[in-house]
């Protein structure tokens, strides 16, 4: 039986399904979709870093988190981009987008 945590990301552009959630970028592992042919490196990092969120802990308790911590900051009365910044995930993920991989 093949670990789906240790597959290779596909990498998807020009995704559909990217544009029509109005997201520049999206994790839904093993795929990584851009809206845009040519994602630029901060997007691409901050994406790749995702994955690597994923492989640590594991696909169901990633997007279990991330939901989790979602759902918490929303009833709290955040907006839906001040509930989606604070999410711990994409806190790291943009404190270090800008790193080279």
């Amino acid at each position: 039986m093949v670990n789906s945590i240790n597959v290779y990301p596909i990498i998807i552009k020009k995704s559909l399904i990217a544009r029509l959630l109005g997201v520049g970028g999206i994790v839904i592992y093993p795929f990584v979709l851009f809206a845009e042919q040519r994602p630029s490196e901060q997007l691409f990092n901050h994406e790749m870093i995702h994955v690597e969120q994923i492989r640590k802990i594991g696909i169901l308790l990633f997007y279990f988190y991330y939901l989790k911590e979602y759902a918490t900051n929303r009833i709290k009365g955040l907006s839906h981009y001040e509930a989606y910044m604070a999410i711990s995930y994409e806190k790291e993920a943009y404190q270090n987008e800008n790193k080279k991989t």
